[in-house]
């Protein structure tokens, strides 16, 4: 997605010993923040809990596994960004 309104980066970070988490957020061209999403995350101690992200050209899809209750729970969300550098959620979906 090619847009004049915003600029989108990818930041990674360690949450203390057992987390990483990696969001995408958007700016202006101030380098505003204009709106930011989760589409990484991996906790390691227990590994319960994962996201993982999925980028095209005109969406992001977002799979979160939650593993603490015994069986794997997969919740998918869809997001486009809108011309503003909104993140836009068209669709969820929990397995």
């Amino acid at each position: 997605m090619q847009c004049q309104n915003f600029k989108a980066f990818v930041f990674s970070y360690q949450v203390g010993e057992n987390e990483l988490k990696t969001l995408m957020l958007t700016f202006d061209h101030n380098f505003n923040k204009i709106d930011q999403l989760q589409i990484a995350y991996d906790e390691i101690a227990e590994s319960w809990l994962r996201t993982k992200c999925v980028i095209s050209e005109n969406k992001i899809e977002v799979k979160e596994y939650d593993e603490s209750g015994g069986a794997i729970k997969t919740t998918t969300s869809i997001y486009t960004i809108d011309k503003n550098g909104k993140f836009v959620k068209i669709s969820r979906k929990t397995e």
